[in-house]
């Protein structure tokens, strides 16, 4: 078994994004598996880089702005994040707080809602359940008007107007996530349509990215971790489309960790007659030495560390080794930003 540790590593402060770059500055490092090479672009070469026919699958998930501000601190906890805005039973609910509290306090929330913590799952940061009081609207609906973009823990600020543009993707549509796809966060629409008019199309899946996409390895060995479990969909048209382009021999390109998610869940239905949508959960967990069943290449982030994006980008680039001894190297020698809203690789 591969030892959790293994995949750790120290990424300096000022490395790590904290705005993202603007679009036409974001850099983008090109991996070719064949020839084991390295280049050094931008996103917007992507047009002349792929391959008329190749197909982008993205992943439509809109984020909720799930965090809520408490109308007054309780010690050191100033905010709550719901970890699933779709929930309709509003007991034993999972919430982030921003700090620990007693089990027993009632946390106060705009618009007169509170909440009463239960039980501590934990983590880092610390999970607890609880019950909210006071809702008189779906969750979702509720949070769009009252709650802040879930910026991740090592993005340092208060979310700001910037925020609710510039975490969503240009694609999104189905509300549901709690942290944004963030690969698809490069994929502006003029960079699309330029795509388009080179006859690089692009389709879309949805994946309601939830805590467990990022949550760090607490296990000895890659092995032993277990993936939260996400709703996924794909329309009739996404699914067809994908079975068209593979059985033209034309390349599938996921957008993001998620959007390869949702395809290797699903695997060999794109090879059958049935283009009906899909929809379901998705636990898959994707490490050295997975083989893929869909796609020819992989659009996404620099991660975490200890962290199954991170083992599902090894597993594609073909070894821990080869991404985190040689492409992680390079692109800390080259002024790469990292996590959510840094730059991005592409392997082909």
């Amino acid at each position: 078994m591969a030892s959790a540790a293994s995949y750790d590593f120290v990424i300096p402060k000022e490395r790590i994004a904290q705005r993202p770059r603007a679009f036409g500055g974001q850099k983008l490092l090109v991996y070719r598996k064949e020839t084991q090479t390295i280049d050094h672009t931008t996103f917007e070469a992507l047009p002349s880089l792929l391959q008329p026919g190749d197909l982008l699958v993205l992943n439509d998930t809109r984020v909720v702005p799930a965090q809520v501000r408490l109308t007054s601190a309780v010690g050191d906890c100033s905010s709550l994040l719901f970890l699933d805005p779709l929930r309709a039973d509003v007991s034993s609910m999972e919430v982030l707080l921003s700090a620990p509290v007693a089990l027993g306090t009632t946390l106060s929330l705009p618009g007169g809602l509170s909440f009463h913590v239960e039980t501590l799952v934990g983590g880092v940061p610390v999970v607890h359940t609880g019950s909210l009081h006071g809702l008189a609207e779906p969750l979702h609906e509720y949070l769009a008007r009252i709650g802040e973009m879930p910026l991740p823990p090592y993005v340092e600020r208060v979310p700001d107007k910037e925020d609710e543009a510039a975490y969503q993707t240009s694609v999104a549509q189905a509300p549901g996530a709690i942290a944004a796809p963030t690969a698809g966060l490069h994929f502006y629409p003029a960079l699309l349509e330029r795509l388009n008019a080179a006859g690089i199309q692009h389709v879309c899946v949805t994946l309601h990215v939830g805590y467990g996409t990022f949550r760090s390895f607490s296990t000895e060995f890659v092995e032993q971790h277990r993936m939260d479990r996400e709703r996924y969909a794909v329309s009739a048209a996404t699914r067809a489309a994908i079975r068209q382009a593979r059985g033209d021999g034309r390349r599938v390109i996921a957008v993001g960790t998620t959007a390869t998610r949702v395809l290797e869940t699903i695997g060999t239905a794109f090879d059958e007659d049935d283009t009906s949508p899909l929809e379901g959960e998705s636990g898959i967990f994707i490490y050295p030495p997975y083989q893929f069943k869909v796609l020819n290449g992989l659009f996404t982030n620099f991660h975490y560390p200890k962290t199954s994006v991170l083992t599902l980008t090894a597993a594609f680039v073909g070894s821990r080794e080869a991404l985190l001894d040689r492409i992680y190297k390079e692109a800390m020698a080259t002024d790469y930003l990292w996590y959510s809203y840094g730059d991005g690789m592409l392997v082909l």
